[in-house]
């Protein structure tokens, strides 16, 4: 069984806290939190190197994700 990275649990608590317990995050959100650019998110999500999907006509990405990306 994997182990969990260093800081996943704390960034975890934080993305909960800040975004009152929802489970999912727009992009533009996201793209807020890591400081880039929403064309710089969409294109890391293109090249598979950010962990977002594509929901009809958004992306969103999940916050255990994200907290899992920042790690």
């Amino acid at each position: 069984m994997p182990r969990e990275k260093e800081d996943y649990r704390e960034n975890l608590v934080r993305l909960s806290e800040r975004f009152n317990d929802q489970e999912a995050i727009t992009l533009t959100e996201a793209a807020k939190v890591v400081g880039f650019s929403y064309n710089r998110m969409v294109q890391a999500v293109k090249k598979g190197q950010f962990p977002a999907k594509k929901l009809g006509k958004r992306y969103v990405v999940s916050i255990s994700n994200l907290a899992r990306w920042l790690s």
